[in-house]
């Protein structure tokens, strides 16, 4: 059966690189032959897995319902992760996220696409590393008319319209 072992990429220190086991995620899998990569195929890739729920069950995490590697095509796969997030997926963009809300609580993730596994070298596991789509961000605040040792109390700030690109 083709089975995962999904990661949390961190950014900090105080970040945990542990998958929440209670938390599924989706994948899309697509085929090609044993001889082409993902990056230089001559013919399209088969989609095998299409946004396909994946769970934990005894420690291995595998989609509803499991499925075998086939053959010994190379596979590529395009992860998300909560499974009920507002997203989009196409093959040339990837996952993208869809009106969040980021006093949610909850923080979705996505896989950059992860190519070329082979069966035998991954054993038929593919680790997947998941990256936090939020980000810290560090304001600075500066007056053109203060005076050295001078005191600037920011009480609040609003910003509106933010968005990022990738």
């Amino acid at each position: 059966n083709i089975t995962f072992s999904p990661a949390v990429t961190v950014a900090t220190r105080a970040m945990s690189a542990a998958y929440p086991v209670d938390m599924p995620f989706g994948i899309w899998a697509y085929r090609l032959p044993y001889n082409q990569k993902w990056d230089a195929a001559t013919s399209a890739p088969a989609l095998l897995l299409e946004n396909s729920r994946v769970t934990c069950l005894n420690d291995i995490w595998q989609p509803e319902p499991s499925i075998k590697w086939p053959g010994n095509e190379k596979l590529t796969f395009f992860a998300y992760a909560p499974y009920d997030a507002d997203m989009t997926f196409t093959r040339e963009r990837g996952v993208e996220f869809n009106d969040f809300d980021a006093t949610s609580g909850i923080i979705p993730m996505y896989t950059n696409p992860v190519t070329d596994c082979d069966k035998e070298l991954t054993n038929g596991c593919v680790a997947l590393p998941f990256i936090q789509t939020l980000t810290k961000v560090e304001f600075k605040v500066c007056s053109s008319i203060a005076n050295v040792g001078f005191r600037i109390f920011l009480k609040s700030m609003v910003i509106d319209n933010i968005a990022q690109r990738g």
